[in-house]
Order: structure tokens, then sequence, then C-alpha cells
């Protein structure tokens, strides 16, 4: 017996895939303000001969929506997808399998419902589960003649949540349902839920789900099932599992430990054997997903993160020590891998890197499947996304040799931005064999600049002994990322009075704060203080405070008291921010200069005083007020934010006292919407532009 466990086990062994071949991640969906998923999962994956398909639990829209996305094996994906909508109310949990050219969509809303993508079009809603009660959490697994079998879970007042299964026939409707397990009589504390499928190759159809310890049961045609627990299998009771079978019939199922660490069983003449734990020690591990590919390789995918990095988590698929995602501390969660016919293996998952969670996908090809000479950086693990000022980082890459044979190469790091030219080669040349890929270090580089902050990050590897980058595909020896320095910063991006060289006789401060860092801004104090260069200058300080959260790249428009001016004298107005707790603002110092009235000369010949009057936002449109000694050629033109030329105020000799008016209108005599605007100056003394910020 002793024997024979060996030899199964390292015939398992022999079909994990000891390196990947990633290629680069690609973002599939896009939104312009809120959330396209959910942080907590919500998606699937499922592989044709020739497309992806995926679908997905959708934010943007009220109520929240399924949709759904293909896209060709191999494709660029140079643009992003917003996809097309599955249903039009309310739907959450979506999972999805493929077989042929056609997408199968399964969510639950109370009840289940199933659509089906064949082709180019989209097939009728079909409802199912179990009638009258709760339906949730259901698992989809297409056989080779294009039958789906669903698992899920439906509620019985009386019992608890039961497992339970469905049959959907290709191109038919749903058989009725037949309950897998219930929970114990009288107990609540045994119930079946979070339930996985997978179809073998020989037809039969096995899932797995939770309980105390992992479920099991199998099943010739979805009628009768054998049901039995996993031994030794203490899970986490809140993380579903993932099933697969193997093309030998080796039955595999991940799934997080009490402890939350990721662990593989699989079963093989009729037993189940445990490989231990796949994550890192440390690692608080969830979101396991598993799959095998046409060569009989099992892939396993997880994210994981440390108890020390409470906001972030990374992919890992099979390398507990190599993430399949940046190091960038923001969260990439819960991924969903499968395998296509041609054995490359699809990947999706859920990333905040660019501000709201969006799906990520990336993808490697089957072995043996390499072409001619051809080395990819593949990822810029560090420095990526945000990062710690004045804190050393050991920059790297992952180099990925897609090429037919055995390579050789060193790589080079750049990175440049505030206070930084960073130029360094790897620290060694390395070997890497076709299909497989390494991580390539870098000399240490810390960054000097401020909170907000932004460097550019560069890797390109060169291949031996020519040292360039001219392979059989040199698309993609290159690859550029970015990171920016991490924390609270806010500043006075726009300041709308004074503006630079004025001459007031009074203002009332105002301006824009912007959020520029990387994290919220809470609680927190917008400044204006002004100094005159005259010793009987009063000095002006005023604060306003900003309660609740600035969000990153939000902006707020703060006003001060008024302030009057003394005459020939030179002031500066300087904004900045300061916490209203401690210190944990970066906030740069913004500085306007601008002038007093002028006397002595304000009745001479020479007098040359030209000023926008109004409070700045103006509810209605400014006007201009002047003094002008002697005739003098004015011109005062009004522009928008591109440029283009709005209105021409005046045009010509002016001289004496006055006011302009400004009629809301453009050169062609139609009304102007409220924005910004930008109204010129021009005389033969002077040239001066003013924003000004029109809200009515």
């Amino acid at each position: 017996m002793r024997k024979t466990l060996v030899i199964i086990v390292l015939l398992v062994l022999a079909a994990v895939p000891m390196f990947g071949q990633w290629h680069r991640s690609a973002r599939l969906s896009v939104t312009d303000s809120i959330s396209y998923t959910s942080r907590t999962g919500g998606w699937g994956i499922g592989a044709s001969d020739e497309d992806i398909h995926i679908t997905w639990y959708d934010k943007t829209f009220s109520p929240s929506t399924v949709r759904y996305g293909h896209f060709p094996i191999g494709c660029c994906l140079e643009s992003l997808a917003s996809g097309i909508a599955i249903n039009s109310d309310y739907g959450c949990e979506p999972v999805l399998s493929a077989s042929d050219t056609n997408a199968h969509i399964d969510w639950c809303v109370d009840s289940l419902y199933f659509r089906e993508v064949a082709g180019m079009g989209v097939n009728p809603i079909l409802g199912h589960g179990w009638p009258g009660t709760s339906n949730l959490c259901p698992a989809i697994a297409d056989d080779a003649s294009g039958n789906t079998h669903c698992v899920f879970n439906y509620y019985d007042d009386s019992r608890g949540l039961c497992l339970a299964y469905q049959r959907r026939t290709a191109g038919g409707d749903f058989s009725a349902p037949v309950e897998i397990i219930g929970p114990p009589s009288g107990s609540y504390a045994g119930f079946s839920y979070y339930p996985s499928i997978c179809i073998g190759p020989d037809g039969n159809i096995h899932a797995a789900w939770i309980q105390p310890w992992k479920g099991y049961g199998t099943s010739a045609d979805g009628s009768n099932w054998t049901v039995s627990e996993i031994p030794n299998t203490n899970c986490n009771p809140n993380v579903a599992p993932s099933i697969c079978c193997s093309k030998w019939g080796t039955i595999c199922v991940l799934y997080a430990s009490q402890n939350d660490e990721i662990y593989r069983v699989f079963k093989s003449g009729g037993m189940w054997y445990n490989l231990g734990s796949l994550s890192k020690a440390g690692m608080i591990a969830d979101g396991p997903s598993i799959c095998a590919d046409t060569s009989g390789a099992v892939w396993s995918a997880w994210h994981g993160r440390y108890l020390s990095e409470e906001a972030t988590a990374e992919i890992y698929c099979d390398d507990p020590y190599q993430s399949l995602t940046s190091y960038d501390s923001y969260e990439s969660r819960y991924p969903n891998v499968t395998a296509d016919p041609n054995g490359n293996i699809h990947i999706i998952w859920s990333d905040s890197r660019d501000g709201n969670f969006e799906i990520y996908y990336n993808w490697r090809l089957g072995y043996g499947q390499g072409q001619g000479r051809d080395l990819a950086v593949t990822c810029i693990f560090r420095p990526a996304g945000r990062i710690e000022n004045q804190f050393i980082v050991s920059p790297s890459a992952r180099i990925g040799n897609f090429g037919e044979a055995l390579d050789s190469f060193y790589a080079n790091c750049k990175i440049t931005g505030p206070g930084s030219n960073y130029s360094k080669n790897s620290v060694m040349t390395k070997i890497i064999p076709s299909g497989d890929d390494t991580l390539i270090g870098f000399p240490p580089w810390t960054p000097s600049g401020n909170v907000g902050d932004r460097y550019h990050v560069k890797v390109t590897v060169y291949m031996l002994p020519d040292s360039n980058i001219y392979d059989d595909n040199p698309s993609n020896n290159v690859f550029v990322d970015s990171c920016i320095i991490r924390g609270v910063a806010v500043t006075a991006t726009t300041i709308l009075e004074p503006q630079e060289g004025d001459t007031l006789e009074h203002l009332k401060p105002n301006a824009y704060f912007t959020n520029t860092g990387t994290e919220p801004a809470a609680n927190f104090y917008c400044h204006c203080d002004i100094t005159s260069a005259g010793f009987h200058g009063d000095d002006y300080a005023d604060s306003v405070l900003v309660a609740g959260n600035l969000a990153v790249d939000d902006s707020i428009f703060i006003g001060f008291d008024d302030y009057g001016c003394e005459e020939n004298r030179s002031y500066v107005a300087t904004f900045h921010a300061t916490s209203a707790t401690e210190d944990t603002i970066y906030s740069p110092h913004i500085q306007v200069h601008f002038h007093g009235p002028y006397t002595g000369v304000a009745e001479s010949a020479e007098v040359l005083r030209i000023e926008l009057a109004g409070s700045n936002p103006f509810g209605t449109l400014p006007w201009i007020s002047y003094s002008i000694g002697v005739p003098t050629e004015v011109s005062i033109r009004v522009y928008d934010v591109s440029g283009k030329l709005v209105e021409i105020l005046y045009d010509g000799e002016l001289s004496g006292r006055g006011t302009l008016h400004w009629n809301e209108k453009d050169t062609e005599g139609r009304m102007i919407a409220d924005g910004l605007y930008f109204v010129r100056i021009l005389t033969p003394q002077f040239d001066r532009t003013h924003k000004i910020v029109l809200v009515r």
C-alpha cells in the first residue's frame, strides 16, 4: 500500500505545473466614476476553441446587472470593453461555462436565471431553481454534448440551506431539481453551501461544497448522488471551494482552511490525498479557483495578503512566492481560472489599481507552443502602484521566454521622476528555458520626492550575446509602468483671486483645492495668508475647515474673508492646507503676487488701470473697469478652455474712466454656457490674462 501511495502522488505531482509563462495583464471592464464590479467576487470565465467568454457583476448602473463579453484567444486587448447586458434588473453571483461557440451564464435574484449566448445571438432568459423558495450560489459546467449542469443552494424553511442539482439539455429547458444533501435533522450548524461543479472525462458529475469538512458528491446522470465528506479538510466556512477533474479522471479540490491557508486535495483510486498548504507561510489566503488543462496539468489560483498589509492582496497561481500581480499596495482579489481546448490557461480577477474595482485578465500559452526567439517583460513587480517615500525599494520584473528554445538575457530598469534619474542593469544575467519565466532583480532605489509625485518605470530585456532587443517579437521587450508616493496631499490647484500681477483695492481670496495624493483627505483646513512688502502692511491669515472626506482627485471651492489692500504696496498671497488634528497632510505652498492701488499718479495723464470687477466664481458675467489717462490701444478678448475665441469685448482706442460689460453672448450672438473662461487684456504696456469661472 505504501508503494502504491508513493506512485500515485508522484504521478499527480508530475501533472502540476511548476512554472508559468504568463503574458501581461490587461483590464477588461471600464467605468468613469464608481466600482464596476464588487470587491467580494461575482464574475466567471470560460473558453471555447477560439474565444474567451467572461461575465461579471456590474455596479455601474442601477439596479446592478449581469454583463457578458468575449474576445479571441491571444488578442492584444487594445481597447476596453463594456460588454452587453444579460439582464435588465438586479442580478448577482454570475457564473459562466462555455462549449463550442456557446456561452452559458447563470445568476441569482432570489430565483435562478440562465441565459445562453449562441454565436452572435442571445437567447431568452430561462428561470429555474427550487420552486417557491430562495435560491443562491449557483455553479455550472458544460459537458462534451453542450448540456449544462448546475448545482445551487436553496432555503428550506424547516431545515435551512440545502444543496440541489439541475440539468439543462443543450438547446432545451431545465429538468426538475434534485436535492443532493440537506442539513442534519433539527440542525442549522451542518448545512451545505457554496457549491462547485465539474464534469469528468467519463461524463460523471462531481461537486464539492462547504460543511464542517469539505463535502463531495458524484452522480452519473444527476438523478442519484453519492455523498461523502472529504477527510481532514477543516475549512473556512466563508470561502467557497473549487473542483476540477483531470483528463485521467483525478478529482482535485482547492479550499481555504480554518487558518486561511490554501490546500489542495485529490481523489485517485477511491482515496483522498492531501498535498498540504499551497500558500506561503504567514499568508492570509482566500478566493481559491482550480482547473485542469488538456495535458492533465492542474492549475490553482488564489489571492493572498499578510497581516501587515490589511488593504492589499495579490493574485497567486501555483507559485506561493511569485505573485501574478504587481506589489502595488492595491487589492487584487478573487481569481477565476480556466483552460481552453488548446491547452492555454486564462485567468480573471478584480483589481483596484485604477481606483475602482475592475476586471483584469491574463493568460499563458500551453506547453510546446513557443516559436522562434521571443523574450518578454511581462510584469513590473516593484516599484508599482503606491510606494512609501524615502523607503528603499528593490526593483524587480518578470521575464518570460515565449520562444522555442533555451535563451539568455539581462535587463535594464529606468526610473525617472522628481529627484530620480535611476538606470541600472539587472544584478546578474540569466538563462531561461522555453516556456518558463523568472523574476529578475535590480539594485536598490529610494524615492526622494513628495506625496503625489509620480515616477515612470521602464524595464527592457536584452538578449545575449548581442545585447539587443530585436528578437522575433520586439513588441514585448519593453514594459512601462508607473508608481506614486502614497499619502494625503491637498494642493491649491486653481487660484481664482488674486491673479498673478493683479492691481486690487480689495479682494476676496478664493481657490479650488484638490486632493492630489493617493488617500482620501479627511478633516483639514485650507489656508490663505497674505503678507506685504511694506512695513505698515497688516498680515492677513484666514482658514476654512473642510469636514468629512475629499476623495482622491476631487476638488472643493474655498472662499476666504475680504481683504483691503494698501496703496502702493506689493503683496504675496500663499495658499496651502493642514490637517485638523495632526500634521499628516502634505501641501505645497502656492504663491501669487499682486499689488495694491497706485496713488500719486492716479490723476496723471499716464495712469493705466484695467481690471475685472466682481466676485469669482461669477453668478453673472463680470464687468471690466478702466482708468486711462491718455488714449491707448486696448484689446480685451475672451477665450474658452480649448483656446477658442468666444467674444471680443473691446478692440480699439480707449481713454478716461468707465466700465465695459459682457452681454453673456459669443461672437455669433449665442448665450454662453457655464464653465471656465480666460479674459485676455492686451495693451502696449502689458499683456494680462484672467481666469474666470461662470456658475449661474
